[in-house]
């Protein structure tokens, strides 16, 4: 599956307030309630296909921008996630939305919070899915492999930036038929159950091939970000905020979701018993967006 294979939502691009190209793909109904999709750290604007009819049939306008660096949108190697807040505004722009909700997935979720943290006059709610915490989250549950990642963003980045180098240029030649390999068995029988797991799968491999369309670089500088102190406070969010995480989540610890929501003034957290990091997103993404739009009604 090719970037040219895919048939659903459109192609777009704003413009920052510094004349960077902020590169987007519009899904659902373009006159719906708008959400903003905030992709995971590597991502793009290419997963929430797998949610465009769902967001067509509920009147949702399902806006996916790439964060600098990643997918078609410019690099900003001195930004930081507030700087990104006014990135996703220039996007709303662009698509005609003066109010927006957003939603977080996996590394999206500071960004999202960000978001209304900077426009709390502009958006609505915000949901996250599987979100990372700050540092001083909790960490049980998180496989080995996510740990040595993030031992590697704080003590050594040059070699974090080799390993993103050579998985930049591993996504680039991966075979998308062979992208449920990269899935847990948890996310598989998930897939399989609720969407056609072929497609989705296809979907996830041409999401990390994109992330990486302009090397490590955007990736890298993202995942060292993520381990310092965010640049600001949960307790300043005012939106409400709904927050879910499958139980079996090795990527991130399922027990952020609640560390999260004890500190944000507003919010509901959730544990989704037997799903893991990518399968929670497919279970609760209908609910999560229903309940996204409603105020944009």
């Amino acid at each position: 599956m090719d970037l040219d294979d895919l048939t659903v939502g459109s192609e777009a691009a704003a413009t920052a307030a510094d004349g960077r190209t902020i590169a987007y793909r519009e899904y659902g109904d373009p006159d719906g309630a708008p959400v903003l999709f905030h992709h995971g750290t590597p991502g793009s604007r290419i997963l929430p296909a797998a949610f465009h009819e769902i967001a067509r049939e509920a009147s949702i306008q399902l806006l996916a921008p790439d964060r600098p660096g990643q997918g078609r949108s410019d690099p900003a190697p001195d930004a930081d996630v507030l700087d990104w807040a006014d990135d996703a505004a220039a996007v709303a722009d662009d698509a005609g939305a003066d109010r927006f909700a957003a939603l977080g997935f996996s590394g999206g979720g500071r960004f999202a919070l960000a978001c209304a943290h900077e426009y709390p006059d502009r958006v609505t709610r915000v949901a996250t899915v599987a979100a990372d915490g700050p540092p001083g989250a909790p960490t049980d549950g998180v496989g080995v492999q996510n740990r040595f990642l993030d031992v590697l963003a704080r003590r050594a980045p040059p070699l974090l930036r080799l390993l993103f180098a050579v998985q930049a240029r591993t996504a680039d030649r991966t075979d998308p038929e062979d992208a449920l390999a990269l899935l847990t068995d948890a996310e598989r029988d998930a897939l399989d159950d609720r969407l056609d797991a072929p497609p989705i799968a296809r979907l996830v491999a041409l999401d990390l091939r994109e992330a990486f369309r302009q090397g490590h670089g955007g990736v890298s500088r993202e995942f060292r970000a993520s381990v310092r102190e965010w640049p600001f406070d949960l307790a300043d969010v005012e939106a409400p905020v709904r927050l879910r995480h499958g139980a079996d989540d090795r990527n991130v610890s399922p027990a952020t979701a609640e560390y999260l929501a004890a500190r944000l003034p507003d919010a509901d957290a959730a544990v989704l018993p037997d799903e893991d990091h990518l399968s929670a997103l497919v279970a609760c993404h209908d609910a999560t967006l229903s309940w996204l739009a409603e105020p944009l009604r």
